[in-house]
């Protein structure tokens, strides 16, 4: 009996030629969005990459140029007498090298403050509770 059991049923397969064609083409748009995702990625990392080599090379560029005016100044005769004024201490002919003295003075004594009575301690009860109370002046005695 059992042998024809299985002659009687027919071996389906497991899956159907459209299952098949939609697993095939659900696979393909997977791989299809991780790739995109992972381009997408990669290309943000290039551009932050793209954004730091480009202020770098700012950088650099603002630094060739102050070096390029140093060195234009270093090799001009005005840094070669500016340095011999201020550093080798020479003088054109007809100068005179004026140096500054230095004046000591004394310190003044700190004067002493003027010491005045506080208002409070002269104040009474009823003065305190008038100033608080309102904002008008405080009448007198």
């Amino acid at each position: 009996m059992s042998s024809m059991n299985r002659s009687s049923f027919r071996e389906q397969p497991l899956l159907s030629i459209p299952q098949i064609i939609i697993f095939l083409l659900v696979i393909g748009i997977f791989y299809f969005t991780v790739t995109i995702n992972r381009r997408n990625q990669n290309g943000e990392l290039m551009l932050e990459e793209r954004q730091i080599v480009e202020a770098q090379v700012e950088l650099e560029s603002t630094r060739q140029i102050e070096l390029i005016v140093t060195l234009e100044y270093r090799t001009s005769d005005a840094s070669v007498e500016d340095f011999a004024r201020n550093e080798g201490g020479l003088l054109q002919n007809g100068e005179v090298r004026v140096k500054p003295e230095l004046i000591e003075a004394t310190a003044a004594p700190t004067p002493e403050p003027i010491v005045t009575r506080d208002p409070i301690l002269d104040a009474q009860a009823w003065q305190a509770w008038w100033k608080l109370l309102s904002d008008s002046p405080r009448p007198t005695r």
